[in-house]
C-alpha cells in the first residue's frame, strides 16, 4: 500500500511560503526604489560637474546685475540741526575719464606685496568743490585696486584699507579670496568714464558723499586656471555700468565704505561719449 500524502502538512507549507513571499516583497521593492533614486542622483550630480562655475569676477563690475547688489546701507548721516545743514544733491556734468595713476599702465600684476595705491590726499574737510576731487581719487583708487586684485589672483588685498573701509573693504578682500580659490585671473582694466556727485552731507558726523561712477568694462576678460576665457559667462551689457559709491571722511581722508549697482542704468555708451 502506498503511503498517504499528508495534505495538512502540504497546506501548512504552502501558507508559510505565501507569508514569506509577502514578507520579502515590500523590502525588495524599497531597495529597488533606493537604487533607482541613487542612479538618478548620481547622474544629475555628474551633469552638474560638466564645467567650471560661472565667475562672479571681475566681482565689482561684471558679477552682479542691477538690483542684485548686497551692499550695506549708505553711511548714516546726522539729522540736520538747521536748514543749512540739510544734505544737498549736487548735479554735475560728467567728468573727464579718470586714467590710471602714473606707473599703473599695463595689464600684468606681480603677485604678492601691497597694492599700488596712491597716498590719499589728507587735510581738513572743505566745501563740495574741494572735496569732490578727493572723493573721486578715493573711488578711482578702489576701482584700480580691484583690477590689480583680479590680475594677481593671489588672494591678497594688502593696502586696500588706505582707501576702503566697511563693506567695500570686505568686498575687496572677498574678491581676492575668490580669485585665488577658483584659479581665475583678470586680463585688461576697467575704465572710469564719468563721475557725478549725487548726494553730500559735509556737516554730518562723519561727513559723507555719494558719487555715481560709470565704468566701462569692455576691455576686461577673465581666464580660468587652464587659461580659457570665461568672457561669455560674464555680465557685460555692452555699455558702461553705473555704480554708486558712498564715501566717509575720517582722520583727514576719504574712504569708500558702500557700493551698490542701481536698477536704473543710464550711463551713456562709449560711442556716445566720443561724440560729445
Amino acid at each position: 500500500m502506498s503511503p498517504r500524502r499528508d495534505t495538512t502538512t502540504s497546506a501548512a507549507a504552502g501558507t508559510r511560503g505565501q507569508r514569506l513571499r509577502r514578507r520579502w516583497a515590500l523590502p525588495m521593492a524599497a531597495i529597488a526604489v533606493v537604487v533607482v533614486i541613487g542612479v538618478l542622483t548620481w547622474s544629475s550630480a555628474g551633469d552638474g560637474r560638466s564645467g567650471p562655475p560661472a565667475p562672479s569676477a571681475p566681482g565689482w563690475t561684471l558679477g552682479e546685475t542691477p538690483g542684485e547688489s548686497s551692499a550695506s546701507p549708505e553711511p548714516e548721516t546726522a539729522p540736520p540741526s538747521s536748514p543749512d545743514d540739510e544734505p544737498t544733491v549736487v548735479e554735475t556734468s560728467p567728468s573727464e575719464p579718470v586714467e590710471p595713476s602714473p606707473g599703473d599702465e599695463g595689464d600684468e600684476e606681480t603677485p604678492g606685496g601691497p597694492l599700488r595705491i596712491p597716498e590719499p590726499q589728507r587735510g581738513p574737510i572743505g566745501d563740495r568743490t574741494t572735496e569732490r576731487p578727493r572723493v573721486t581719487q578715493a573711488v578711482g583708487s578702489v576701482i584700480d585696486a580691484m583690477d590689480q586684485i583680479g590680475q594677481r589672483g593671489d588672494g591678497t588685498a594688502i593696502g586696500a584699507d588706505l582707501v576702503a573701509t566697511g563693506f567695500v573693504l570686505g568686498e575687496m578682500e572677498a574678491f581676492a579670496q575668490e580669485q585665488r580659490d577658483l584659479g581665475y585671473r583678470q586680463v585688461g582694466r576697467a575704465r572710469i568714464v564719468s563721475v557725478e556727485v549725487v548726494r553730500s552731507d559735509l556737516k554730518a558726523d562723519p561727513p559723507t558723499m555719494t558719487v555715481k561712477v560709470c565704468v566701462d568694462v569692455s576691455e576686461v576678460d577673465v581666464l580660468d586656471a587652464s587659461g580659457r576665457s570665461l568672457g561669455t559667462a560674464l555680465h557685460n551689457p555692452g555699455h558702461p555700468v553705473a555704480h554708486l559709491y558712498g564715501a566717509v571722511f575720517s582722520d583727514g581722508v576719504w574712504k569708500v565704505a558702500t557700493h551698490d549697482i542701481p536698477d536704473v542704468q543710464d550711463c551713456a555708451s562709449t560711442e556716445d561719449e566720443k561724440e560729445r
